[in-house]
């Protein structure tokens, strides 16, 4: 039997609807407690007896965006059961799921950063990718990431993306026509670093002697 069609045996949360959605987000909640206890007193535990410390980093960042999106699913199921009056039945879904977004953004950030720090650093230190090019790569990516977050919070909240990317389209062509030779030495650089072509300490002997 499904959970709707359990909650719905009950004539009394049939007449109520106030009722019944405070009963589903109750359950929820429970729920969310029993995943929250499951991830502190079970898998922690689990995942602490192991030789990397990555895992146990990745159970903290996800440890609340987990409960939560538990929680949020229940208020998504009780805001779902009945109408609600103008503008409720559209901002209180989108509140909950853009809250939802924002907590999965910034543990995933979390993530990526600490996947950066470990297998990036690992290669810095073996001489594959120099600092520079490393910090770059970094900040590029995070930038990729929000931007991604970003336009899903949009689409969340109904905004056309349409005229976004047709202005962005636009911005893009002005940018690389006014700032070429900037993006050509942009590029230039990296394409520098990834051959590893010259390292932080070494210099260039011009042919006027100077250095």
């Amino acid at each position: 039997m499904e959970f709707s069609a359990l909650i719905n045996q009950f004539a009394i949360l049939q007449e109520n609807i106030l009722l019944k959605r405070l009963v589903i987000i109750t359950i929820y909640a429970v729920l969310a407690k029993a995943v929250d206890m499951f991830l502190d007193r079970v898998l922690s535990r689990i995942v602490a007896k192991t030789k990397i410390s990555f895992d146990d980093k990745l159970i903290t960042f996800l440890h609340v965006p987990i409960c939560w999106t538990v929680f949020g699913f229940g208020v998504l199921h009780a805001l779902s059961v009945g109408p609600l009056s103008d503008p409720w039945q559209v901002i209180l879904p989108q509140v909950t799921r853009s809250i939802l977004l924002v907590l999965w953004l910034v543990a995933l950030i979390r993530t990526f950063n600490l996947m950066v720090e470990q297998y990036m650093a690992g290669a810095h230190e073996k001489g594959k990718i120099g600092k520079d090019l490393f910090m770059l790569l970094k900040n590029v990516l995070r930038v990729v990431v929000i931007i991604a977050g970003l336009l899903w919070l949009l689409s969340i909240w109904r905004i056309s993306l349409t005229p976004l990317f047709a202005s962005a389209g636009i911005a893009g062509i002005a940018v690389a026509l006014a700032a070429k030779d900037t993006l050509a030495n942009f590029f230039g650089g990296i394409s520098i670093f990834m051959d590893n072509t010259y390292k932080v300490g070494e210099y260039i002997i011009l042919e006027t002697g100077e250095r």
